[in-house]
């Protein structure tokens, strides 16, 4: 799946991250613009997004966020 351009920016510049949190054992799964730091909401899962490739369903829920936000009021 592709990334639109930052809505905020126009940046190409994307990337999904991940961040474990221990006590609570989930991962946050977002899409966020290097250039300009905006990012989407946080994405819940308890696997590592890293052992299905990036490509599981919090990481699609995640580009499907940030696709979906309106790039034409630029």
């Amino acid at each position: 799946m592709e990334y639109k351009p930052c809505p905020f920016c126009g940046s190409i510049w994307t990337d999904i991250t991940a961040d474990y949190n221990r006590k609570i054992r989930t991962y946050f799964v977002r899409v966020e613009c290097l250039a300009c730091g905006a990012q989407t909401r946080a994405i819940t899962d308890c696997n590592a997004p890293e052992d299905t490739e990036w490509n599981d369903d919090a990481c699609r829920k995640a580009k499907e966020l940030w696709n979906a936000r309106d790039t034409s009021r630029r």
